[in-house]
């Protein structure tokens, strides 16, 4: 899950070409430091932090409940047929975050690694028969870990330690099982925007998408995707997984409790490929059932497009353990 630092050294060496062109808010930024920033390091840790994506990945992952497979809160979803109902929850106090500040060579760009571990329990209601109108309940602890790169532009060299460097961009969220029991990965995704443009990602952590732009500068880079209220949301995605019975894959977005949806794609028909080594690919897309298309909320924000890839036997074997891989794509709704 983790990639070495060098690949996003190479990719920054292009996106400062890129990001030359940014240029700061007016106005809409701090314009003091808040307690614990002493210098431009922690002024960008704290950055970091508070940075809206970043404080939205947790909430994309985690449920409020042990529901459906399919399920929302703002609006009404198909409901596959399924044996179980499941839910992700994070301990109290289950994440630990650590902030790696990087000043690139000039002194004009620099990098913050966030790394969280991140432990909870993950529920499933399951039925021992298909007939049966009881449920059981079983419980799995997980550990994930998850990383994601903020990139930073200086603005000045003066001032205000928290005036002094502008987030401007954001890898995606880069998420998974710990080893033992990483069974599945994202190979990659493919992300097609509202004005029919497409965004695919074979690596998350050098993939880095504007905050801030000029439409003129470079017109072949990739922004955060930006969405208004009622557009359909697409996207495809590829996983390599031990599991033998298959996978589940699940789109998640919006906000926690009062904006959030879940929705299972669907496989791709001849997608599979057995590798004879134990492994197998498979493609999974939003439906293309028109009952079933997803659309976007009507909350406007700062958000994660999260892409839920978890094995079968997570759900279907109690003795298997949790194995998931998950990755977010920050978006944006005006």
């Amino acid at each position: 899950m983790r990639k070495p630092f060098g690949l996003v050294m190479v990719s920054l060496a292009v996106g400062a070409v890129f990001l030359a062109g940014c240029k700061k808010d007016d106005g809409s930024g701090p314009t003091t430091d808040p307690p614990g920033v002493v210098n431009e390091s922690t002024a960008m840790q704290y950055s970091a932090q508070t940075d809206a994506f970043v404080q939205n990945d947790e909430v994309t992952f985690a449920d409020s409940a042990v529901t459906d497979a399919n399920y929302s809160t703002f609006g009404k979803v198909d409901s596959a047929i399924v044996p179980y109902r499941w839910g992700r929850f994070i301990n109290p106090g289950g994440i630990t975050r650590t902030e790696t500040v990087t000043v690139l060579p000039g002194d004009t760009l620099a990098i913050v690694k966030v790394d969280k571990d991140i432990n909870g329990n993950f529920a499933i209601l399951a039925k021992a028969q298909p007939t049966d109108t009881a449920f059981i309940l079983i419980q799995k602890p997980f550990h994930d870990h998850s990383v994601r790169y903020i990139l930073f532009k200086r603005i000045t060299r003066t001032g205000f330690f928290m005036g002094r460097w502008l987030a401007v961009a954001s890898s995606l969220v880069n998420g998974a099982t710990v080893p033992p029991d990483n069974n599945i990965s994202i190979q990659s995704a493919t992300v097609y925007y509202s004005n029919g443009d497409s965004l695919t990602v074979t690596n998350p952590d050098t993939t880095f998408l504007l905050y801030r732009w000029l439409n003129w500068f470079v017109r072949t880079r990739k922004d955060v995707p930006v969405y208004v209220p009622g557009d359909r949301v697409k996207l495809s995605v590829t996983v390599v997984s031990k599991d033998a019975s298959g996978d589940l894959v699940a789109l998640r977005y919006g906000v926690f409790g009062r904006y959030h949806k879940r929705a299972l794609l669907d496989l791709v028909p001849g997608s599979e490929v057995d590798h004879h080594d134990g492994t197998f690919t498979r493609t999974y897309v939003t439906s293309t059932n028109p009952l079933r298309y997803l659309y976007m909320h009507y909350h406007t924000g700062w958000f994660n497009l999260g892409i839920d890839a978890v094995t079968k036997s997570t759900f279907t074997d109690s003795s298997a353990p949790y194995s998931a891989a998950w990755w977010g794509v920050p978006y944006r709704v005006n």
